[in-house]
């Protein structure tokens, strides 16, 4: 019903997650946005039922989009309506991905709609009715409030100061994101060693919305325009929708769904039209350590089985008068073959343990 002919394409090795989009062209969740915005400037509004109709019209109607890849809540949302629900009611119940950064891509535009009201009540109700639409998740409620905080005071205040904006946002959060800036800029670290090390590069809400503003509070001064006018009102309005929705536009190449519902590589690579799709990496130390541990308890996971099964049954048709000598060599030949690969076991483990306790230490500890 919303794939377009391109199911057949999910869950085959080596296929890009947005497999037939041309250069130039959106992904499924930024057409949706611009449906949303075309409902807004058709009624002069936010009107949550005219955005339904025109959603439901656009994800049904034949080849309206090229994109192979489809957020869950898309799938739960027009499973529900395939039985018949109304549309109103047919958001998916909440599963394991429900709560992703793809669920605020939509609302910027709602947020600024509901502006007009002058009214922060309004802002946030308007914002939870259009989430709910689709989406039902109160932990996904919780940082499209805050989002919800954040966008009016950036669009809004003469003079946005947004590394203490997001700071304060994160905080509230959970997250310290001016102590992780201070620590990060010290010690000259990578942004890779908070995302991929203190929080995960998946579109899951509790990493990828942190990791947006961590990345908005330090590269902060670059987003700000000169002062006066239109001018800095645009550089204002382009860096908020720049910091809300390029982490949906590469994150879902990284989503916890997508690496087992999606096709895709882990690999950026380039889509038909050369444009280039990037998804951000975990350190390759962090993925050669834990594969050589992976496989090192593997091995011995066969040997103990081996040992089990075959090997020590077989003690029992060793004679007494034979039994010290046959243990003794038994043993020495144990050690050539386990020795080495509970070595790798257990430095690989070690190294694992250092990497994340010098990644936590290095973020979370108090300034010295």
């Amino acid at each position: 019903m919303i794939l377009h002919g391109k199911k057949h394409l999910w869950g085959q090795p080596n296929r890009h997650y947005h497999e037939g989009l041309q250069s130039g062209d959106n992904t499924l969740n930024l057409l949706c946005v611009r449906v949303l915005l075309r409902s807004i400037n058709k009624t002069g509004r936010y009107d949550a039922g005219d955005f339904l109709r025109e959603y439901v019209a656009f994800m049904t109607t034949p080849d309206s989009h090229r994109d192979t890849y489809a957020e869950s809540y898309h799938r739960a949302f027009f499973g529900n309506f395939a039985r018949g629900i109304a549309p109103d009611r047919c958001a998916g119940a909440e599963n394991h991905d429900t709560a992703s950064i793809g669920g605020l891509v939509g609302l910027p535009p709602v947020i600024m709609a509901a502006l007009r009201e002058d009214d922060a009540a309004a802002v946030d109700q308007t914002l939870l009715e259009h989430l709910r639409l689709t989406h039902r998740s109160a932990k996904l409620e919780r940082y499209a409030s805050a989002l919800g905080r954040l966008l009016p005071r950036l669009l809004q205040d003469q003079q946005p100061r947004i590394g203490p904006l997001v700071c304060d946002i994160a905080e509230s959060l959970g997250f310290p994101a001016a102590k992780v800036v201070e620590q990060v800029n010290r010690h000259g670290r990578s942004d890779l060693h908070v995302i991929g090390g203190l929080l995960s590069p998946a579109c899951y809400i509790e990493h990828s919305f942190p990791a947006v503003l961590y990345l908005a509070a330090r590269y902060a001064k670059r987003f700000r325009g000169r002062p006066g006018g239109e001018h800095q009102r645009r550089r204002r309005t382009i860096a908020t929708a720049a910091r809300c929705w390029a982490p949906s536009w590469g994150g879902i190449g990284v989503s916890g769904d997508s690496r087992t519902l999606a096709p895709g590589s882990a690999k950026p690579r380039r889509t038909g039209g050369g444009n280039r799709v990037l998804s951000c990496q975990v350190p390759i130390m962090n993925e050669v350590l834990v594969v050589a541990h992976a496989a090192a308890t593997l091995v011995m996971v066969g040997v103990i089985w081996f040992v089990q099964v075959v090997h020590y049954p077989l003690m029992a048709r060793v004679s007494a008068s034979q039994f010290a000598a046959y243990e003794h060599e038994h043993q020495n030949r144990t050690t050539f073959v386990v020795a080495p690969t509970m070595l790798i076991e257990a430095v690989a483990q070690r190294f694992c343990w250092l990497l994340r306790r010098r990644a936590w230490g290095a973020f979370c500890r108090r300034p010295e």
